[in-house]
């Protein structure tokens, strides 16, 4: 949440009661349904008091307290897979970034689909791209056999 909070004026988000209310939505599971998802809009500044997202990657998206929503269930389910791939470094060493294969990928990320990285144990999770505000990229965890079955080249 820090990252995605460093994106925005100082203090724009009250964060206490935010993070609260996020992180017990996530716990009680029920963070994806309508009721809790407008209880954590109304915690957040109005629309038309929000600066402007940049950059951004689905361009779809038109409401900035909508977009930063998706985005931190996306970067929070990302750190917590990030860890696994950690986990399983050892026998999967490689990612290879994946669009969402749409209209609504931005450019730069596009222009990274199929982009090899290697993951090391005991170092942080390489980052292949910059991730923008809504984005659905996501990356592959695979073996070096599978890298070659699928025509890429290991970056090492």
């Amino acid at each position: 949440m820090d990252l995605l909070l460093s994106r925005l004026p100082p203090g724009f988000i009250d964060r206490a009661p935010f993070e609260a209310a996020w992180i017990a939505r996530r716990q009680d599971g029920t963070y994806g349904t309508r009721p809790a998802q407008l209880q954590l809009l109304a915690l957040l500044p109005a629309e038309d008091a929000w600066p402007q997202l940049s950059p951004v990657c689905d361009l779809r998206l038109s409401s900035a307290p909508v977009a930063f929503l998706l985005t931190l269930d996306h970067w929070a389910s990302r750190l917590e897979r990030y860890g696994r791939i950690r986990e399983s470094a050892a026998l999967l060493p490689y990612l290879i970034f994946q669009t969402a294969g749409d209209p609504w990928t931005c450019p730069d990320h596009e222009a990274a689909d199929g982009r090899v990285a290697r993951v090391l144990p005991d170092k942080p999770v390489p980052s292949i791209v910059d991730w923008r505000w809504t984005c659905r990229c996501t990356v592959l965890q695979v073996s070096r056999r599978q890298l070659l079955a699928r025509g890429l080249t290991p970056p090492d």
